[in-house]
């Protein structure tokens, strides 16, 4: 926030971490990755109001939360489970936290399809990843197999994602 008499930034939210991943609800508010200085362990989704204030949404001491995205209420992100990052799925006022996906991988790089029934995921398990969607009833799809699939992008025509594997670089694939 910038104020016209003393145009030097002030920040907004929380200020003893780092912030990231800036995200525009709907109702105005802003979600943000928060980084405590003081546990280099944890990361949370704090949300800060049009007045400047936050609050927690998903937060755990030494588990980091993240790759959060909106869709008109709702918020899927990621959690750390153990060795491994799940997805759960909660409202902005942080109702009921109910895990989606789970169990031997890493869930990251989610977003939501237009009409928000399902999220695009990337599901990586011994160094193999695979672009996956993931049903509001927890059932996940495998979209694209193999290689390393990163920042899955619905489409009305389908699916844009960048996909590499060991014999060729990285590229922009429709599918």
């Amino acid at each position: 926030v910038v104020d016209i008499d003393d145009p030097w930034p002030s920040p907004l939210g929380p200020d003893d971490g780092d912030v990231g991943r800036a995200q525009l609800a709907p109702d105005g508010r802003i979600l943000l990755s928060f980084y405590p200085k003081d546990d280099f362990s944890r990361n949370d989704v704090v949300i800060i109001n049009p007045d400047g204030s936050w609050t927690t949404l998903v937060g755990h001491p030494d588990r980091r939360a993240g790759n959060h995205v909106v869709h008109r209420n709702r918020v899927a992100y990621t959690l750390e489970e153990g060795d491994w990052s799940g997805v759960f799925l909660t409202d902005l006022d942080g109702g009921d936290h109910t895990k989606l996906a789970g169990g031997a991988r890493d869930f990251s790089s989610l977003a939501w399809d237009d009409n928000g029934q399902s999220l695009l995921a990337i599901a990586t398990a011994r160094g193999m990843a695979d672009l996956v969607r993931i049903g509001l009833d927890g059932a996940v799809d495998v979209v694209a197999a193999g290689g390393t699939w990163d920042s899955p992008m619905p489409v009305a025509q389908g699916v844009v994602a960048i996909h590499e594997a060991h014999d060729s670089p990285a590229s922009i694939t429709f599918l």
